[in-house]
């Protein structure tokens, strides 16, 4: 079973909002896991800390690990994504260019979310998946949220089924699991990067951005990692993806996810999706 853990988190006076997390098959849980808590231990994170992006002010993080010594922590934290074989899916609205309110680009982001996750287990020997998300503030947000996903998995999205969802997603308290705390970790740098304002994602962004989700022809714009309004989106990907970023290059991924989704979308969605400039 993959299971996707995925968190939340708003970013430059809520101008970003992004949803994403990590992909673990339920083979290796066990391991990584007892390997996240020994990390914790040899980095003198007492066990009982939650692993926050961006932790409370008044939390043991902020107060005790600073500057180079968070950075090597969370950066062995995300490396163990790697070493147990897990895969990371983002998507980030930029609600400035859009008439979103952060309610609405969250969900936006759920079902882009929730579009790559299906095209990840069609992929996968082991095609079945659950999603589990962290707890959404309250009972009567977390009510709203599991009707709305119920329903999003019976209909699909305006453009996929996700069929290999075997259930509803979940809900569980971030400080109470490791793996929303890893896609805390992720989803948080992944935003902070499309953001004006990268701060300490920029060292440790070259973790994280080797493992987001890449399409069987290594494309992981759009992909691994979706931006939204497209109006935004293709500045972005060329400053995350320099290395890889030329305008060619950029074409031929864009022809191929125009394929990829040709058969689920009429022209005129493909254009605002995956416009050609």
């Amino acid at each position: 079973m993959n299971i996707l853990f995925i968190d939340d988190t708003e970013q430059s006076r809520k101008r970003y909002v992004g949803i994403g997390g990590v992909i673990l098959h339920d083979d290796l849980m066990g391991n990584i896991f007892s390997m996240f808590r020994r990390t914790k231990q040899v980095h003198g994170i007492p066990s009982e800390e939650e692993i926050k992006w961006s932790p409370d002010k008044d939390s043991w993080i902020a107060e005790n690990l600073v500057g180079n010594n968070r950075i090597s922590a969370y950066s062995a934290i995300l490396d163990l994504v790697r070493i147990f074989g897990g895969t990371e899916i983002v998507a980030v609205v930029r609600r400035d260019m859009t008439s979103y309110g952060v309610a609405e680009a969250k969900w936006k982001c759920i079902e882009f979310v929730t579009e790559r996750f299906q095209f990840f287990l069609q992929a996968q020997e082991d095609k079945y998946g659950i999603i589990i998300a962290d707890f959404p503030g309250s009972g009567k947000d977390e009510k709203r949220l599991l009707s709305d996903y119920y329903q999003l998995l019976d209909k699909g999205t305006d453009y996929v089924t996700p069929s290999n969802l075997i259930m509803n997603l979940l809900t569980t308290e971030s400080h109470l699991n490791q793996g929303l705390q890893i896609a805390d970790l992720v989803v948080g740098i992944t935003t902070a990067m499309c953001t004006p304002h990268s701060g300490y994602a920029s060292k440790i962004w070259h973790i994280v951005a080797r493992n987001l989700y890449r399409s069987a022809d290594g494309i992981v714009m759009g992909c691994g990692l979706k931006i939204y309004p497209s109006e935004c989106a293709r500045d972005i990907y060329a400053r995350l993806f320099p290395e890889h970023f030329e305008e060619e290059e950029y074409e031929e991924d864009r022809e191929s996810m125009r394929y990829l989704y040709s058969q689920i979308m009429s022209e005129d969605e493909l254009n605002i999706h995956f416009p050609r400039y």
